[in-house]
């Protein structure tokens, strides 16, 4: 029996589905525990995750955290390595990343069923550390997503794009319902599963991002290393277009 429990309804996630279909059935899912801890940073689309998942990273201290548990990456990596369940994709995952036996990774609702369908989720997650990014201005968060959504650039070190996106108060309404409900799900599962996890805002890691750094080091119980600013890609990509959607949702456009 899972001492780990997924609050239902489930999220909505293409990633059980197609990643299991990916699998089949795990014929041998007795196996030897995962080879690392792992710490989830858990976000939302364009919570400033990436920020603070490469602030860590230049540290040393932690891997860089990326989105292993998208189909879009389980799937092409356990085929170039022939790697036959998810457990196993999870722990070579593991072993060729982990730093110093904790291994961190991006984690959206959306990921955690896929984690359930293949019974990895005491294996994963229990004894797991987590690390909560929320932002507090939703209204930018979900201008942000649509226009990352409409353009294709999802961070600022893409190339630019040339698509023109449109503004659509309906479709930014939708976003901010969805990340609200995205958030509240969280913290249904860390309650449920009696989880402490760490809370971060967004806002507070521009603010002051090396003691954002210093937080969560403490919280892992690893020692301070002051990340190396020359590794940080990641910068702002919001824009007059920005404020001029901010304005016309204020304003009822």
């Amino acid at each position: 029996m899972s001492n780990i429990t997924l609050p239902r309804p489930l999220p909505t996630s293409p990633h059980a589905a197609r990643i299991g279909a990916h699998f089949g059935p795990d014929n041998h899912p007795s196996q030897p525990p995962l080879p690392a801890r792992l710490v989830g940073l858990c976000f939302t689309n364009r919570c400033g995750s990436n920020y603070l998942a490469e602030l860590l990273a230049a540290t040393g201290a932690v891997n860089l955290a990326a989105e292993v548990l998208h189909f879009e990456s389980v799937i092409p990596i356990s085929t170039q390595s022939n790697i036959s369940s998810l457990r196993k994709y999870l722990a070579s995952m593991m072993s060729w990343n982990a730093i110093g036996g904790n291994y961190m990774t991006k984690l959206a609702t959306a990921f955690l069923p896929a984690l359930e369908t293949a019974g990895l989720l005491d294996d994963a997650l229990a004894g797991a550390a987590f690390i909560h990014i929320t932002r507090r201005d939703r209204l930018g968060q979900a201008i942000s997503f649509e226009i990352a959504d409409q353009t294709g650039r999802w961070a600022s070190y893409q190339s630019p794009s040339d698509r023109q996106p449109r503004f659509s108060r309906y479709r930014i309404e939708r976003i901010m319902a969805n990340l609200a409900a995205d958030d509240a799900y969280l913290g249904k599962f860390f309650t449920l599963n009696n989880i402490v996890p760490l809370s971060i805002v967004y806002e507070d890691v521009l603010a002051d991002p090396l003691a954002a750094v210093a937080r969560v080091l403490e919280f892992l119980g690893l020692p301070w290393s002051a990340p190396d600013q020359t590794k940080i890609r990641t910068e702002r990509q919001s824009d007059a277009l920005n404020e001029q959607w901010r304005e016309m949702m204020l304003a009822g456009g």
